[in-house]
């Protein structure tokens, strides 16, 4: 990218538009122009580095749209904090890697313990 606005001292300067926004009316029009055959790799490339990521990234999001129909991201599953998480995190005085070692080692024994009446059970 050297000369262009976007580099600065030869450091790239980030994304123009947030990468959501980017992602949407550069997937749009995209497929529009591989809907007119005129779609090149130019294209892309040039929608990659407006929008700071990867060339292979932006051919990923084109093969969603057409295989899935999506132009945003899948959405992430998000973690709640529960009452007992809140407890566990108080007890342990906020000490999030400790509650997240507890539970493992909850879920471990669950899971033993599952494993062993299913097993016996047949």
């Amino acid at each position: 990218m050297s000369g262009d606005a976007a580099d600065i001292g030869g450091k790239s300067a980030g994304p123009v538009v947030p990468v959501g926004l980017a992602r949407r009316q550069a997937v749009d029009r995209l497929l529009a122009l591989d809907a007119t055959g005129a779609l090149t790799t130019s294209h892309v490339r040039l929608v990659a580095d407006g929008a700071g990521v990867s060339l292979r990234t932006v051919w990923r999001w084109l093969a969603a749209a057409r295989a899935e129909g999506r132009v945003d991201a899948l959405p992430r599953g998000r973690f709640t904090v529960t009452a007992e998480v809140h407890a566990r995190l108080v007890l342990w005085c906020g000490n999030a890697a400790a509650v997240h070692r507890e539970l493992q080692a909850e879920a471990a024994l669950f899971s033993y313990s599952y494993r062993q009446v299913v097993c016996s059970a047949e």
